[in-house]
């Protein structure tokens, strides 16, 4: 069985638990300030390949997160990763197509979390 992604989400915060405040699947730029990822996976039979979070714009990466800085506690049995776009990393025309894939480091897509921005 492949390694997937269970459950992932995008939001504008992140709570005490870990959990996302707030989950979007469009919003406006206005409204940005910084963006958080949050997504478990599911590695089948223990720890699996090292994994990415990888930010694209309209298809054009703008972020690459590694697991040493992205890996965070979650459910029993999966991996959580947690990245985030903040300030200077977030482009200047937000508005467009937004995906967060996770991928092997092998460039290898394990799932993905698709959102928009739109006026």
């Amino acid at each position: 069985v492949p390694m997937y992604v269970s459950r992932g989400a995008v939001g504008p915060i992140v709570l005490d638990d870990g959990r996302l405040g707030m989950v979007v699947h469009e919003l406006h730029p206005s409204v940005i300030d910084k963006l958080i990822a949050i997504t478990d996976v599911v590695v089948p039979g223990g720890k699996g390949d090292r994994l990415v979070h990888v930010w694209r714009h309209d298809g054009t990466e703008v972020h690459r997160a590694t697991e040493t800085t992205s890996r965070v506690e979650g459910p029993e049995g999966t991996v959580r990763l947690r990245s985030g776009l903040t300030g200077r990393e977030l482009p200047k025309r937000l508005v467009g197509s937004w995906a967060v894939d996770v991928e092997t480091q092998d460039a290898q897509l394990v799932g993905r979390v698709s959102f928009v921005v739109a006026e």
